[in-house]
């Protein structure tokens, strides 16, 4: 994954950015059911990890991070 830094002064979501980090106090929270018979012997925490991970990554509303 490749990682680009990220003006804020010039950010089209800056202030969604500011009002949820200064203002709010936000979570996700999702109730989905999955089809989990293609583990076979694959443990199911990190498999679940993975597959979040890669999930949220695609939407590029909510793949960013602090460095």
């Amino acid at each position: 994954m490749k990682f680009e830094l990220l003006d804020i002064d010039k950010w089209e979501r800056r202030e969604y950015y500011e009002h949820y980090t200064n203002e709010v106090a936000c979570s996700y929270s999702m109730t989905v059911n999955i089809d989990i018979s293609n583990l076979r012997n694959s443990k199911l925490y990190p498999a679940m990890l993975w597959l979040l991970t890669k999930t949220v990554n695609e939407f590029s509303r909510i793949s960013y991070r602090f460095d």
